[in-house]
């Protein structure tokens, strides 16, 4: 889809739904994850993105309130300024760890958990393996029949690759594969088809290729495909770094967990929904959204990226104001 034609919703959840107060425990932490994943793949969002929000914020920039939205004054990105200007950090938090973990396996097929998730990530879905598996994605249900099935691309039959009589490490030897695993007995074997080794793919077992899970389940029904989790280190990576072809034509705050400020965010416009767009919702607390904004040398605000705002009631949980945002904007929105 070169251009949007269709209304499409995305939404970024900072990392801090699973802080302390609202998550003590694992199973706690799960549970948040398990709402905010069935409210994601009822409304066929097609990406959750998990914003890393740090602990501190350095003393370099302003811990002023975050200035009111005047005019025309939206930042825009290009990908190579961020490239260049933003500084990168290796470590992830837990709380982001965890919640990225738990939104995937909640979309991934009970045969390709051992295969998506490493044994130390493993450990944070004891708690998910117990809860009912989300009934409107097609691939978590009578996989075993369907035609078309979620797979993750195995290597096999690893070439010897010598160059000047030295051996090659197993990265490099083989990048593209034709072996998919689809939970079968054996791997299903492309027709001219090779991916990329390690990439979790929608293949059609009948014609034994790589086809768009639109195209695989978007015939009517509960048929959706399932969303896209990706981690975000800056705010300003969640537009640089997007899985969406076009970018965003528009960002909605839905400001949630927050107990003590009423009035974040009023001077911003109230969203008007459209029936073509790409709209990406940010669900949590305001001055979350505001630390991370302060570690990004992109922007001064999170206030930089707003064009509109989806008010839910006062103190809502980000869990509970993910499925109230999502039913207002497709309850107004021509499908």
């Amino acid at each position: 889809m070169t251009k949007t034609d269709r209304f499409q919703a995305s939404i970024c959840i900072p990392s801090t739904a699973l802080r302390h107060c609202n998550a003590t425990n694992l199973s706690q932490a799960t549970n948040i994850a398990y709402q905010i994943a069935r409210a994601a793949s009822i409304y066929n969002v097609m990406e959750v993105i998990v914003l890393d929000i740090p602990h501190q914020v350095p003393r370099s920039k302003s811990k002023e309130q975050a200035p009111a939205l005047q005019g025309n004054q939206k930042k825009f990105f290009s990908s190579k300024e961020y490239e260049e200007e933003t500084e990168q950090k290796s470590d992830k938090s837990r709380d982001a760890v965890i919640l990225a973990t738990l939104l995937q396996y909640f979309v991934t097929p009970p045969y390709l958990v051992k295969h998506v998730f490493k044994p130390s990530d493993r450990a944070f879905l004891k708690h998910a393996a117990k809860l009912p598996k989300i009934t409107t994605l097609p691939f978590m249900t009578a996989n075993t029949i369907g035609r078309f099935k979620e797979g993750l691309a195995i290597p096999k039959h690893t070439p010897k690759v010598h160059k000047k009589g030295k051996k090659l490490s197993a990265q490099k030897k083989l990048k593209v594969t034709k072996f998919v695993n689809v939970g079968s007995a054996k791997p299903l074997t492309l027709n001219e088809q090779e991916v990329p080794v390690h990439v979790r793919v929608t293949v059609d077992t009948l014609q034994k290729k790589v086809v768009s899970p639109h195209e695989a389940y978007n015939h009517g029904g509960n048929s959706l495909p399932g969303y896209l989790v990706r981690y975000a280190q800056s705010i300003s990576s969640v537009y640089t770094e997007l899985c969406v072809t076009d970018g965003y034509t528009q960002t909605a705050i839905v400001d949630a967990d927050n107990y003590f400020l009423k009035d974040c965010g009023q001077e911003i416009p109230m969203y008007q929904p459209k029936k073509a767009e790409s709209l990406l919702l940010l669900i949590g607390n305001w001055q979350d959204f505001e630390r991370n904004a302060v570690h990004d040398p992109n922007v001064s605000s999170v206030v930089d990226v707003i064009d509109s705002r989806i008010p839910v009631p006062y103190a809502t949980r980000i869990e509970d104001a993910a499925l109230i945002s999502l039913t207002k904007m497709f309850d107004n929105t021509d499908r």
